[in-house]
């Protein structure tokens, strides 16, 4: 019944264009999340707290013109962010281009919607 609550809510606020919607095109982050999946996120203008290590984030890429989607690993007190895969052997992340800026931080993972079948 929660998750069910959480769906309601988070496509609510999708709705309300509160929460944007972004495709994870790559293997890198499998398990957690499909190829091809979509994930609703909460840009960082409407978060009410940092982002903490563990969340899973939308960045921009420091190399290329993309955002990609990873999980932050950890925030350095001068507010860069490590940026891991779930799945190591699969697509880039700060191990390849080190620490973003918190400022390429677009926003939070608040919901996965269903995996692709």
């Amino acid at each position: 019944m929660k998750n069910l609550l959480t769906a309601v809510v988070e496509l609510g606020a999708w709705a309300l264009r509160r929460r944007r919607r972004f495709r994870v095109t790559g293997a890198s982050m499998e398990p957690t999340i499909a190829p091809e999946t979509f994930v609703l996120v909460k840009p960082m203008d409407r978060m009410q707290r940092a982002v903490h290590a563990g969340d899973l984030v939308v960045a921009a890429h420091p190399l290329k013109s993309i955002e990609i989607c990873k999980r932050a690993a950890s925030v350095g007190a001068d507010g860069s962010v490590e940026l891991l895969s779930d799945n190591p052997d699969a697509g880039q992340d700060s191990r390849h281009f080190g620490p973003v800026a918190s400022s390429s931080i677009r926003g939070v993972v608040s919901f996965v919607l269903a995996r692709p079948s």
